[in-house]
């Protein structure tokens, strides 16, 4: 198979998850171009677009989630017809190669490739891979051959946004291979160079590092002295600064790393906004799960989701943080009980599968 990936980089869960089908794409031998749709249109359309994202999603999380309500409720004329600007490009670009199949972890990204194919009559195959526990706005308009969902329990509502019931595959948002590998807790603070008789509560929110983190942090710290207090600020500059001035010493502070899947296996909890991609890999990696509903949005549909299926927990305020924590630390089964619940009904490498499925799909053409 050649394979073209596409996302866009409102957030890097969908680059997360493109890339992970890109390295399963290339362990099974075949080949894939990864490529920013947003690009089709301009670099300035990509850049207003993606920093306009993050400036709102950090800063005014509340008119994030009134935008996003909005979307749900309203068709996607808007977007739709400014996708429409990138199909010239998309088209001369996608016409000097040869590609068996193109897979979308954006709905930008696939509402460029079904306009371009209501066009030229193309009959490649698209794929739309969600990244968050929804069937998000511009999905069912994108009319993708193949809809990969995080869970089987989404059926219903992709089924009632329009989307066929053979076209439905529900094996997990793709993760990285790291987060697939098995490693044991203790093995993995040997790594990282942890204490092994501490209990580790992991702190983060995306890699953007936004919501209440450093008092969040300052809080756990006074609340559970014995507990070791591990908080990855993303590119959070200003918070990594922050929490380095903390006179605590059962507070590490770290910058972006590519340690995550290692540091995830060492916690005891990982606590943390409900993204797609953060949910799937802790979810993989056998880790208790606290939300903090830091952004409105996709996120809240994530939370919906995970808490009432008793998949993970949330907190509804500081004091809600400490106390679960607390418990969790303190009956970690009934967490794990959730978690093991949640992955028994996905893919045990959903990227693998998506590749699978795929090829299987190609195969009947």
């Amino acid at each position: 198979m050649h394979i073209l990936i596409l996302s866009c980089s409102t957030g890097q869960g969908h680059n997360s998850a493109a890339l992970a089908i890109k390295e399963a794409v290339e362990r099974r031998g075949d080949t894939c171009e990864f490529h920013n749709a947003l690009l089709f249109l301009s670099q300035i359309y990509d850049r207003v677009v993606c920093d306009g994202h993050v400036f709102i999603y950090k800063r005014f999380p509340k008119l994030f989630g009134v935008g996003y309500r909005f979307e749900e409720n309203h068709p996607p004329t808007i977007i739709i017809n400014q996708m429409k600007l990138g199909v010239k490009k998309f088209a001369k670009f996608f016409e000097s190669k040869n590609f068996d199949a193109i897979v979308c972890t954006h709905s930008f990204a696939s509402l460029i490739v079904n306009e371009y194919k209501k066009r030229s009559g193309s009959k490649v195959p698209l794929a739309f891979v969600s990244t968050d526990y929804t069937c998000c706005p511009g999905a069912p308009e994108s009319e993708a051959d193949l809809y990969f969902a995080p869970h089987p329990l989404l059926r219903d509502e992709f089924e009632s946004s329009g989307i066929k019931p053979e076209s439905f595959f529900p094996f997990g948002i793709p993760v990285s291979n790291k987060f697939i590998e098995k490693r044991d807790k203790s093995e993995a603070r040997r790594e990282l160079g942890l204490p092994q008789n501490r209990k580790i509560v992991l702190l983060g929110c995306g890699s953007m590092g936004c919501g209440p983190i450093a008092k969040l942090a300052a809080l756990l710290s006074r609340r559970i002295p014995d507990a070791l207090i591990v908080v990855v600020c993303g590119n959070n500059l200003r918070l990594l600064e922050r929490l380095t001035r903390l006179e605590h010493d059962n507070i590490i502070p770290l910058p972006y790393t590519k340690k995550m899947a290692l540091y995830i296996a060492a916690s005891d909890v990982y606590i943390t906004k409900a993204g797609g991609l953060s949910t799937t890999e802790t979810i993989l990696s056998d880790v208790p799960l606290l939300y903090i509903d830091a952004v409105p949005g996709c996120e809240t549909r994530n939370i919906d989701f995970m808490v009432g299926h008793g998949f993970a927990a949330a907190a509804e305020s500081h004091s809600d943080v400490i106390n679960k924590v607390i418990g969790i630390l303190n009956n970690p089964k009934k967490a794990l009980d959730g978690v093991k619940k949640c992955r028994s009904a996905l893919a045990d490498d959903p990227a693998e599968a998506i590749c699978a499925q795929l090829e299987k799909f190609l195969a009947a053409k």
